[in-house]
């Protein structure tokens, strides 16, 4: 019975203490460089090679402008938004509503961004 409260404390003690040290070196040594975001799941062609379940009508609605530019505020505020560059990706991109004036808002932040298109 003492050797299984023994491993248990020392696991919570790891978990507690040692994990997120852990995860703080990560993220030192692997700085956030690139952020994929599907914007759109909505998609004009039917490539046969495409791995991807998006058709012309999804039945998934676009990713909200806010929520895209609220997750952008809150890495902002961690990391220098120069570089990382925010590619947005789908579906088709280029389907998203008012796509070009996301892209603005996302310059606007301080994000290079691109286009992962068909």
């Amino acid at each position: 019975m003492k050797t299984a409260n023994l491993r248990n404390t020392l696991r919570e003690k790891v978990r507690r203490q040692l994990l997120p040290k852990h995860h703080a070196a990560q993220r030192r040594i692997h700085d956030l460089t690139y952020l994929f975001l599907e914007v759109t799941q909505r998609c004009n062609l039917a490539c046969r090679h495409c791995g991807s379940d998006c058709t012309a009508d999804a039945g998934q609605p676009d990713l909200p402008a806010d929520k895209i530019l609220e997750v952008l505020e809150s890495i902002r505020k961690r990391h220098n938004p120069a570089r990382i560059t925010v590619a947005m990706a789908g579906g088709e991109p280029s389907l998203y509503p008012d796509f070009f004036e996301l892209g603005r808002r996302v310059t606007g932040l301080g994000f290079p961004w691109g286009v992962v298109t068909n």
